[in-house]
């Protein structure tokens, strides 16, 4: 939610930064609670970046971050690449905006 503020405009509550570790977001797939919005562009990468991106990972190199929105969600198919699940309602689902 965003306030005016005499000629400009600020949010109510500042961002937060929140470190996962990467089988915290596995789990938030399996659970539903990690999700895709509709507008969100469709997963691009090959077998050989994936591979590479879980190379990062296991040698502990910086990979970036994930621009999250924390919404409710209905339930519905959620699919993430080839994985898919059948995602309850959720009050704090979390939306990735950017990064994938």
């Amino acid at each position: 939610m965003v306030a005016a503020s005499s000629d400009r405009m600020r949010l109510d509550r500042r961002p937060e930064a929140t470190a996962f570790q990467v089988d915290d977001l596995l789990a938030k797939v399996e659970s539903g609670q990690l999700r895709l919005p509709d507008f969100q562009r469709k997963l691009k990468w090959r077998t050989r970046d994936m591979l590479d991106l879980f190379d990062s990972l296991y040698r502990g190199f910086p990979i970036g971050t994930l621009l999250l929105w924390k919404r409710p969600a209905p339930a519905r198919h959620v699919t993430f690449g080839a994985f898919a699940v059948e995602a309850p309602r959720r009050e704090d689902a979390l939306f990735i905006l950017d990064g994938q």
